[in-house]
């Protein structure tokens, strides 16, 4: 009866691979969830490692200037201006550093008159000079009334012993001034000044003690947080000292009237003050060629604690449980998606975590180092390829050795270009089969084992 004559729908034939060939299932083509959640969880950690080592910080601190640069100068603070002590005040003056009190002490004088609001003198004076010039700069102390004065730490280590020393104005300069404030910045390792603290060896730092100066009734500043540096040197509005010193001929009528005036060292290349200088790398100095002066840093910081824009870095556990939290994700997400589109969503998951974390700094000043993050998911689906090779490879090999034992070498390299035909329902096709046997070889075959029968060279017996 033929096919089907029954009622009954004629069955396609069905293609099974032989015993020992390996199965394709789309399943198996990347690795499975529990082998991807611990290769996502051992390269997270490794990134959270990495992350926390020196190497690691230092790539995360040039991100971080790479997203300063990218974001750009910003608006210089309308309150604040720097009275700098410059090469034109130097040969406009014609004295040696350090200029003598009576200068500064007219300088005070000039800056109540032209309604300056606070006058910050980044510049130490803990020892005593001549009687005249010491009673006349504490004479303009007093009479201004909006000083405040820098103090120090000077720190000695030596192989015998180490010391820490607070460096303050002399006492009546102190009690003459309206307060004192440290002026020390905390650079990285590399010598960058990323960050910065309110508090320093106990004391207040110039920014945090003008800040209690100008809002006498604050109860708490900021501990630190990040700088937000308005871009290179002179960003912030800078007059040479001895244009503030002769402001009347010099400056636009009103220009200091309200303003925080910060006097300080602002020098490129003067032979009396280069070692003295006072300059700090920043994130703009790559760019600019050039550092910029401490006391313009101060200003940063004092202008953004005004505004209320202390700026952050996100703590380490957090960073930590970001990675530990996505890059396994990541690749329990991966591994169900063929080789490109992994690929194409891997980048596209490390450019989201790079964007993420430069939108929240330009947005709220908080860093959030993502490096880490990024290269853990990176590195998981360069796991997930060189897995899904490997496993192929093998596929291929296993393969070739279970069908090269029933089928022509041509037939098995068809199957290993087109694995879909080892799928149920094969296909049809017409074709002359040939049945062929050998004479004697069922009766020689029922006295030798399977394996010495496949083996094709049985030890000391014949065939014929």
């Amino acid at each position: 009866m033929p096919p089907g004559a029954d009622g009954s729908r004629a069955q396609k034939p069905q293609r099974t691979a032989p015993a020992g060939a390996p199965e394709s299932t789309p399943d198996n083509r990347r690795c499975g969830p529990a082998a991807a959640l611990c290769a996502g969880l051992l390269i997270a950690a490794a990134a959270v490692l990495f992350q926390a080592s020196p190497p690691g910080r230092q790539l995360e601190s040039q991100l971080l200037d790479l997203f300063f640069l990218l974001r750009g100068p910003r608006t210089a603070p309308p309150d604040i201006v720097i009275a700098a002590i410059d090469e034109p005040s130097i040969q406009e003056l014609g004295l040696a550093w350090p200029w003598p009190r009576r200068v500064h002490a007219a300088l005070l004088r000039e800056l109540a008159d032209a309604g300056a609001r606070l006058v910050v003198l980044d510049v130490i004076f803990a020892e005593p000079s001549t009687p005249e010039d010491d009673q006349a700069l504490e004479d303009a102390l007093r009479a201004n009334g909006r000083v405040l004065l820098a103090s120090t730490v000077d720190a000695a280590e030596d192989a015998a012993f180490s010391r820490v020393m607070l460096v303050r104005p002399l006492p009546r300069f102190e009690r003459a001034a309206l307060g004192t404030g440290l002026a020390m910045l905390t650079p990285d390792p590399d010598g960058t000044v990323r960050r910065f603290s309110s508090i320093l060896a106990g004391q207040a730092t110039l920014p945090a003690a003008a800040l209690l100066a100008l809002e006498p009734g604050r109860k708490s500043i900021p501990a630190g947080g990040l700088v937000d540096h308005p871009g290179p040197a002179r960003s912030v509005r800078t007059v040479s000292y001895t244009q503030a010193l002769d402001w009347r001929a010099s400056l636009p009528p009103g220009f200091l009237k309200d303003k925080i005036v910060l006097v300080g060292r602002s020098l490129a290349a003067s032979p009396e003050l280069t070692v003295q200088a006072d300059a700090f790398r920043t994130p703009f100095s790559r760019q600019a060629g050039a550092n910029v002066p401490g006391v313009e840093v101060h200003a940063a910081i004092l202008a953004q604690l005004l505004a209320g824009r202390a700026g952050a870095v996100a703590p380490g556990w957090a960073v930590a449980a970001a990675a530990l939290a996505l890059v396994p994700g990541a690749a329990l997400l991966l591994r169900r998606l063929r080789p490109l589109p992994a690929a194409l969503a891997s980048l596209g998951g490390a450019g989201g975590a790079l964007g993420s974390s430069y939108a929240l700094f330009a947005a709220e000043l908080t860093w959030f180092p993502a490096l880490g993050l990024t290269g853990g998911i990176l590195a998981v689906e360069g796991f997930l390829l060189l897995e899904g090779y490997a496993r192929a490879a093998r596929e291929r090999r296993q393969m070739r050795a279970a069908f090269s034992r029933y089928v022509s070498p041509a037939v098995v390299d068809m199957l290993l270009a087109r694995p879909e035909l080892l799928e149920p329902g094969g296909e049809e096709a017409e074709a002359t089969v040939l049945f062929s046997d050998l004479a004697g070889f069922t009766s020689f075959s029922e006295r030798m084992a399977p394996g010495e029968l496949m083996a094709g060279n049985p030890p000391n017996k014949r065939l014929f």
